[in-house]
């Protein structure tokens, strides 16, 4: 008999089971996780976009906006959603459109986003 999933696997595997980029990102904008289309549509591992690292993505002239109009708003847990050009690290210009929804755990824990 297989022994059930823990929380963390089943929605690990809901993640990298649909079609659109999945991150999951701190209050202060670290990247805790990120599923397998986020991998294909920005060529960036799970290792190279954890942390902050999510962000070199960010096209070079739209990080401080993208920082002020989408990051800002993770940190006051609002929902936010941001359409940025990105460049991967083969150089391919591409537009993301970014949708950023705040979820608690419970009431003593920091908000993670779903985005």
């Amino acid at each position: 008999m297989k022994e059930p999933e823990t929380n963390e696997t089943t929605l690990r595997n809901l993640a990298d089971s649909v079609p659109i980029g999945v991150l999951s990102i701190n209050s202060i904008g670290e990247c805790l996780f990120s599923n397998k289309s986020w991998t294909k549509l920005t060529d960036f591992t799970e290792a190279e976009s954890n942390n902050l690292g999510w962000l070199q993505v960010i096209h070079p002239h739209s990080l401080l906006d993208f920082d002020r109009k989408f990051v800002s708003r993770l940190k006051e847990c609002q929902e936010v959603e941001y359409e940025v050009e990105i460049v991967t690290p083969n150089g391919l210009v591409k537009w993301l459109s970014f949708k950023g929804s705040p979820v608690l755990a419970d009431q003593t824990q920091n908000p993670s986003f779903w985005v």
